[in-house]
């Protein structure tokens, strides 16, 4: 699936707006991405992974099974899994829109292990999305929708670079704009795929 270059100007523009506006309303313009129902449907599921134990930093027994529960009964397909957030594709029962979308579920905490709650890094990231001026934000993965408690979020699907030589260069981009975002594994980066080119972005920078 390839993005329009049109819808992703849309979404950095529409930040834009934001930084101009200081609405929070104004990401409602983009709720219609899902259809009637699915944002509950995601507060629910994000519910349900925030309240589970957790036993292992990533893919403990109890996140295991409900990943699994949602992935037979909704038809999502898990992408991968953090510290602190759970990653899926979303179906296309659940878009209304042809381009190829990933929500990210916020895990609780640890308590015996330094690990940061799931609601702050996304609070973290829809901060960093709404706050970095252009043109240092065309280089973040644009979000999409976000949940008014910020237990997850919405972004363009991005394929996974795996040469860490590009995680120096977009932290180096970043660099030159004035802005220090440590890119330092090849997880936090992907390319999203346009009918023009491919746009390298940071997908992850929730820390």
């Amino acid at each position: 699936m390839t993005f329009s270059v049109d819808f992703l100007r849309a979404l950095w523009g529409e930040a834009r707006l934001r930084d101009e506006r200081r609405v929070s309303e104004v990401f409602s313009m983009y709720r219609d991405v899902l259809h009637d129902g699915c944002r509950a449907t995601l507060t629910e599921i994000a519910t349900e992974f925030y309240g589970l134990r957790r036993s292992k930093v990533i893919a403990g027994s109890e996140v295991r099974r409900y990943q699994q529960t949602i992935e037979d009964r909704y038809d999502f397909e898990h992408v991968g899994q953090g510290q602190s957030r759970i990653v899926f594709r979303l179906p296309d029962d659940f878009r209304t829109v042809e381009e190829d979308l990933v929500v990210k579920f916020a895990l609780s905490p640890m308590d015996d292990r330094d690990i940061q709650d799931g609601v702050i890094q996304n609070e973290t990231e829809i901060h960093r999305f709404e706050t970095m001026p252009e043109p240092a934000r065309d280089h973040l993965a644009p979000l999409v929708d976000i949940d008014d408690d910020a237990r997850w979020v919405i972004m363009p699907y991005a394929v996974e670079e795996t040469d860490k030589a590009y995680c120096v260069t977009l932290q180096e981009t970043f660099s030159d704009y004035g802005f220090e975002l440590d890119l330092g594994i090849t997880a936090n980066i992907g390319w999203i795929e346009t009918d023009a080119s491919a746009e390298l972005v940071a997908v992850d920078y929730g820390f």
